[in-house]
């Protein structure tokens, strides 16, 4: 795996001799490195429910994605990062059209039972169900994944060698 140089990684996608199983490690990492920034320390709010929802997130993407892999056919799968970030936009879009108004309605039932305001800095119940929305996100991912694999779904052919 490459950190700095992108040089010979360029010649191995250009050769499409880049594997999936070693463009499977580059996906887990940026999906982890944007799943903390998502819970990077705001001034004076910080606090150790973000530093648990950040662990939390990297650990659902680790497993959400070897999961996904594994939908698509492990290592014998074929076109696994472009079909992660496609199938991901649209599920990810639809997650949010639905997760949206359920977790307005969530709150305003928590409220209501409890009496009082939510606390307006990060805790368990947010720590939770982010953990839960994340995981039915890649849940659902896997399964419009799988689906790619069967009937006549194929690589398609590689470029003549010259």
């Amino acid at each position: 795996m490459y950190f700095v140089q992108y040089h010979p990684l360029k010649e191995k996608l250009r050769e499409r001799s880049l594997s999936e199983s070693e463009a499977l490690p580059y996906w887990i990492l940026l999906n982890v490195v944007i799943g903390l920034t998502a819970f990077l320390p705001m001034i004076d709010e910080f606090n150790v429910w973000d530093a648990t929802a950040g662990a939390m997130s990297s650990l659902i993407a680790i497993g959400g994605i070897y999961y996904v892999y594994s939908q698509n056919g492990g290592a014998s799968g074929f076109d696994f990062i472009q079909k992660s970030v496609v199938l991901g936009w649209v599920v990810g879009i639809r997650c949010l059209l639905a997760f949206i108004p359920i977790m307005i309605v969530f709150y305003e039932v928590v409220e209501i039972l409890m009496g009082e305001e939510i606390y307006e800095n990060t805790n368990l119940l947010d720590v939770m169900l982010t953990a839960s929305l994340y995981i039915i996100y890649f849940w659902r991912l896997g399964k419009h994944i799988q689906d790619t694999t069967k009937s006549e779904a194929k690589p398609p052919p590689l470029p003549p060698q010259t």
